[in-house]
């Protein structure tokens, strides 16, 4: 395949030159006729030397510690005697340098999520240092697992995990998650099944790693030689052993951070990156929204996308309105196709993985021969929008990082400080929450906030106390979920099943009359025994159908008697198919209306 070449560090171009001589030789002659007239010699010496002053003090930096489009691969075109495109060979064609405000490339758009992939030595890390040191405004939290990292040398303050992991215990269900991240449950097993709620068993009396051995071995002795029980204990028992370190308990550091990884083995290093990953983002979450606030930098993010219980996907999802996540890896397939469309830039440096071909043949057929025949310290965005014919080709071409002391963090811990905490009981909010659904249907964050302020308590307990209820509750069959509209974002709407008293009925109520007086509508709702639509208005009815009671015969007697137009408001595509056929089958269609409640915005246009 033929292409051009281009080297590693490029020159000024032949256009840069000749202007840059040009420029010289008449600045010269000047200075000869305006001062003296000078030999034709002292004219050319002249004219030299100010070429190499000029070269070595400020050409060399014009290309020199920037990024700029080099380089564009393409298909070129080539036609028939008949007009007809004749298939050509792809190829990458040079350019003339045109700079990248990469601050700007990153900072002027919503999603500022980007991952950098590529085989090693091509030049990410590199990048990467490149792009954190371009906003030194933001707070950034860096994920580092490899000892003499290029993450180290930033002079951020340093905190070694091996000495200072913090302490594990304090929020159980994050364990075990992570637990789970670092030991994928492949298997579909009752062994592999009975694991997670094993370990939230024995968590709940264990506030060590101590107490927590304690309690695997007090479960161990109770069962039987050859039960599953016991299988899965000792499954946890054996693998709790790589993660055990003997470090004090310790706040985690608020600012500027590098977490160091290394002198952990391989286990543990995923398991307190998933934990310290977790604890990071629920600190950001509880701040108020301010893009580019913070940012998450993940090295070796592929050690987190192993299991589907990592945090990795949320976090890339609702960090947009705080800050970004930056994270990088070796292969470009590493990231699950639900997690990169996270991604709004997708900086793809030098890969042969036929997995990574195969992934980028699926989004432009060019991308695979860029992949393979991008040179070191080059790149291009394999997110851009604009691929189509040709492909832009970037060039790092970065230089003189200052590599500055490492500061390693010593958090001031009291000598009295004990190495094991008392364990915290485990908040149930099982029959609050379900109190909380009897009256209106409700979303994880806002039962939180009720909780928290009527409690007087802050933090992420609520939280994952009000986490754990509805997960509990759903298991039990007592509330159901669905993915709605709530002031312009989706959200998990959690309602309790009994269609007697359906606080989903209540909500969606609520948010169809918000919009009628937003718009000026006089209403009047029906009373409790009422036989009358939901919602009245002068010139139109509203029914606010659930599905959740199986007959829908009452609905259907009241629209075959109604006199003015009618709305049908039902929350999922599922009864929206079940009130189409049963208005279909009663002949209806005369002035009623089928609207699904996440476009509301379209009623009554």
């Amino acid at each position: 395949m033929a292409h051009s070449s281009f080297a590693k560090h490029p020159r000024l171009s032949r256009v840069d030159h000749a202007v840059l001589f040009l420029f010289l030789l008449g600045a010269s002659y000047l200075s000869s006729v305006a001062w003296h007239p000078a030999p034709f010699w002292v004219l050319l010496s002249a004219l030299g030397a100010g070429y190499a002053l000029f070269w070595f003090a400020v050409g060399h930096r014009i290309v020199k510690g920037r990024i700029y489009q080099s380089a564009i691969a393409h298909f070129p075109k080539k036609y028939g005697e008949n007009g007809s495109v004749i298939a050509q060979e792809p190829r990458i064609s040079r350019i003339y340098k045109k700079p990248i405000d990469f601050k700007g490339y990153i900072s002027d758009r919503n999603n500022r999520n980007l991952f950098i992939s590529g085989r090693s030595g091509s030049g990410k890390s590199t990048l990467m240092r490149y792009v954190i040191e371009l906003f030194p405004e933001s707070s950034k939290t860096i994920f580092s697992f490899k000892s003499g990292d290029e993450y180290l040398k930033l002079g951020m303050p340093i905190l070694r995990i091996a000495e200072h992991a913090g302490y594990p215990f304090s929020d159980r269900e994050a364990f075990v998650q992570s637990f789970l991240v670092t030991y994928p449950i492949s298997s579909q097993g009752v062994v592999a099944a009975s694991v997670p709620n094993l370990l939230r068993t024995v968590l709940k009396g264990s506030g060590s790693w101590r107490s927590l051995r304690s309690e695997i071995e007090l479960a161990l002795a109770r069962e039987k030689s050859a039960s599953v029980t016991r299988s899965a204990l000792s499954f946890i028992q054996q693998k709790l052993a790589d993660l055990e370190l003997a470090s004090r308990p310790c706040p985690l550091p608020t600012g500027d951070v590098v977490l160091d990884f290394s002198g952990l083995n391989e286990s543990a290093k995923t398991f307190y990156a998933e934990l310290h990953l977790r604890q990071t983002w629920h600190s950001i979450e509880d701040g108020s929204p301010d893009p580019m606030r913070h940012i998450i930098i993940i090295d070796e993010a592929h050690r987190l996308l192993k299991s589907e219980a990592t945090i990795f996907g949320e976090v890339a999802r609702l960090i947009r309105a705080r800050g970004a996540l930056w994270c990088g890896t070796q292969n470009y397939s590493d990231l699950p196709d639900y997690v990169r469309n996270q991604f709004a830039m997708h900086l793809l440096f030098s890969t042969k993985s036929e997995r990574d071909l195969r992934a980028l043949k699926e989004i432009n057929a060019l991308l695979p021969f860029t992949a393979t025949e991008l040179r070191d310290h080059h790149f291009t965005d394999a997110a851009m929008r604009e691929l189509h014919e040709a492909i832009p080709i970037y060039t790092a071409d970065i230089a003189g990082f200052q590599d500055r002391p490492e500061v390693y963090i010593k958090p001031e811990i009291s000598e009295n400080a004990p190495i094991e905490a008392k364990p915290k009981p485990m908040l149930d909010y099982r029959d609050r929450v379900l109190k909380m659904l009897e009256n209106e249907a409700s979303w994880p964050s806002k039962l939180a906030k009720e909780i928290a302020a009527q409690d007087g308590m802050g933090g992420d307990v609520p939280k994952l106390a009000v986490t754990r209820a509805l997960k509990a509750l759903r298991e039990d069959g007592m509330i159901e979920k669905q993915l709605l509209m709530v002031e312009d974002r989706e959200v998990s709407l959690y309602y309790r099943k009994d269609p007697a008293m359906s606080g989903l009925h209540r909500f969606m109520e609520k948010e169809v009359t918000k919009k009628l007086e937003k718009d000026g509508i006089a209403y009047e709702l029906a009373k409790p025994g009422e036989d009358k639509p939901d919602i009245m208005t002068k010139d139109f009815d509203i029914e606010i159908e659930t599905g959740l009671k199986h007959d829908i015969k009452e609905v259907e007697r009241r629209l075959v008697s109604a006199t003015k137009k009618t709305y049908v408001i039902v929350p999922t595509e599922v009864e929206m198919k079940r009130y189409n056929k049963a208005i279909d089958e009663a002949e209806l269609q005369t002035n009623i209306y089928l609207v699904g409640y996440n476009s509301l915005k379209t009623l009554y246009p």
